[in-house]
């Protein structure tokens, strides 16, 4: 019986058009943007993943040394402290 009553109580507030247009504008206001930006932001951090896969591929080939090529981006992507210092010494 509480869950009938709950049910038609929230019922009646959704179909509320009041309630759908204070809805609509809350996510116009604040949700949407928020979206927005962090699609973005992915968008961006996704090319940049990208990037490094391939760089990556360039110094390890990914069929052949697949092991190889993970861990070099994982250490590029993740710690990349390890990365550069490995890139000194190399160059040393």
């Amino acid at each position: 019986m509480l869950r009938s009553l709950l049910f038609n109580i929230a019922k009646r507030i959704i179909t509320d058009p009041r309630v759908q247009q204070k809805a609509a504008s809350t996510y116009e206001r604040d949700i949407r943007p928020v979206v927005k930006d962090a699609t973005k932001r992915m968008k961006s951090n996704m090319e940049f993943v990208a990037e490094e896969i391939r760089e990556t591929a360039k110094d390890s080939h990914p069929l052949k040394e697949p092991g190889d090529f993970i861990q070099k981006v994982r250490t590029k992507l993740l710690d990349p402290e390890k990365d550069h210092q490995e890139t000194r010494d190399k160059d040393n």
